[in-house]
């Protein structure tokens, strides 16, 4: 114990003494395990992205394909009608919800700011876990849910519920009233919302006919649906034809060449090749980018590392010579390297993992 506290002290005292060389390799390497670990972090939110929703497996997005300019594009909504029709014909649709987002300019006394204004279905709240911190999630006409978020801009410390906003669409004014805020979205969540409305407020505020077949473009609505079990999706794939010539009977101009469903657990992952995506997630490539980089940073400090160590040790030759006059063995020596990279390593990757709790 005595022989490592002497190793110990000494290589403290080289490390203070050569501070330049000391603090170059502590700061190269923490600064590549901080990103590593930052990379590592964001890879492993975008492979989790919405598995926290429950039964997440028996969640579905449904996508239409058009065709356009010779080629098939998928896009990520619908028409309006469908998320209704498939709940109303499918016992194994246990529930539906249809989603629409708006910019709008909200207002509440003297602050004013452009948010994004979501219109949600009924079921919406039993198809996705975003539980509410206070209120209901039963939306009535002219209430709205706020994010926590949205509650700490327009409120601060003051409680939010039964206050009301101004809300202007299409230069149109509606006020509405807070009915519930939201707990903090999980960082895994590819969507979240600012404000949520009814999906009620279309016709009127957007003259979007929720009960038509029309309009499958940017008037179109985000479907997704949730099913007694996984399996049904087949049943409900091979039943999709009728619902396909209503479409392309009330809009000619549009015509869709299928509907596919796409699963909740890869909606995000698979954005990249839906037009318009509300479950939008990082892709597969830029993910692969990153940890390439995090990986030749560390590489090139780990050899910067090398090579500033090796130089290091033609300075400290009298020294060894010395330790081995008044009788220090090769081991000895070795071992003493090893206890003085060893402190730099430890004080690297404790300074790396500060820098990440504090930039992360």
């Amino acid at each position: 114990m005595t022989i490592f506290t002497s190793y110990f002290k000494t290589g403290l005292r080289n490390f203070l003494r050569n501070k330049i060389t000391s603090t170059i390799n502590v700061i190269g390497l923490a600064t590549s395990i901080s990103i590593g670990i930052a990379v590592y972090l964001l890879i492993d939110q975008q492979l989790r992205l919405d598995e926290f929703h429950p039964e997440v497996e028996k969640i579905y997005a449904v996508q239409s394909v058009i065709a356009w300019e010779g080629r098939e594009e998928i896009w990520s909504r619908t028409p309006q009608m469908l998320g209704r029709v498939l709940a109303e014909d499918f016992p194994q649709v246990t529930h539906s919800a249809r989603v629409h987002v708006k910019s709008s300019i909200v207002r509440h006394q003297d602050k004013i700011f452009s948010e994004l204004l979501t219109f949600i279905d009924h079921d919406y709240f039993e198809i996705f876990d975003f539980p509410l911190k206070a209120g209901s999630q039963n939306l009535g006409l002219n209430q709205v849910i706020i994010s926590s978020n949205m509650a700490l801009k327009y409120f601060k410390d003051e409680d939010p519920m039964g206050k009301t906003f101004r809300i202007i669409v299409n230069e149109q004014p509606y006020v509405f009233e807070v009915s519930g805020v939201a707990q903090k979205f999980p960082q895994t969540a590819s969507f979240e919302f600012e404000f949520a409305v009814s999906i009620d407020h279309l016709p009127a505020m957007l003259s979007n006919d929720l009960n038509s077949w029309r309009n499958v473009n940017e008037a179109s609505l985000f479907t997704f649906i949730k099913l007694n079990e996984p399996q049904s999706i087949e049943l409900i794939k091979s039943n999709m034809d009728g619902y396909l010539k209503e479409v392309n009977r009330a809009n000619p101009e549009w015509t869709l060449e299928a509907f596919q469903f796409e699963p909740l657990s890869s909606a995000a992952e698979n954005s990249q090749f839906t037009k318009g995506c509300y479950a939008c997630g990082s892709t597969p490539q830029v993910l692969f980018t990153f940890a390439i980089i995090s990986v030749l940073l560390f590489a090139s400090a780990c050899f910067n590392y090398i090579n500033i160590a090796v130089a290091s040790s033609g300075k400290r030759l009298k020294e060894i010579a010395l330790r081995k006059v008044i009788g220090s063995n090769r081991r000895q020596i070795i071992f003493q390297f090893l206890v003085e990279n060893t402190i730099m390593t430890l004080i690297a990757l404790i300074t790396g993992l500060l820098l990440a709790k504090v930039f992360i």
